[in-house]
């Protein structure tokens, strides 16, 4: 795929992430606008970067919002196995040991597929 096509291709990505944005859908807008940071990165298309990154930081915070709204001002510790597919609630969570990072990402990860607004940190040894 040339250069300029590719360009084509972030930009359209990005109008729907901004619609995504501007209608409140802070899950597509991730999505969308993560998918274009990869095609720019992909490129090495710097100046796109630059300019995709605030409508990512902004779905992300609306989402990560959504995730303490939920929480009503409590915090979910969690110290034991999540299994390969966790499921969780929307919320805010602390993953403690014999919790991992990878546990965590992996939450994150399952939590973001299935549109679960979810805090997570992950306290290591």
């Amino acid at each position: 795929m040339s250069t300029n096509v590719k360009a084509i291709r972030v930009d359209e990505l990005m109008q729907k992430a901004m619609q995504s944005l501007k209608a409140a859908k802070w899950f597509d807008a991730e999505q969308l606008a993560v998918r274009a940071l990869q095609f720019a990165h992909g490129d090495a298309d710097f100046e796109r970067m630059a300019l995709i990154v605030p409508a990512l930081q902004e779905a992300r915070r609306q989402r990560f919002q959504l995730a303490l709204d939920a929480a009503k001002k409590t915090v979910k510790i969690l110290d034991s196995e999540l299994g390969e597919e966790p499921v969780l609630a929307p919320g805010a969570y602390l993953l403690q040991p014999p919790l991992v990072g990878a546990d965590a990402r992996r939450a994150r990860l399952a939590s973001l597929a299935r549109n679960n607004a979810v805090a997570i940190l992950c306290r290591e040894p």
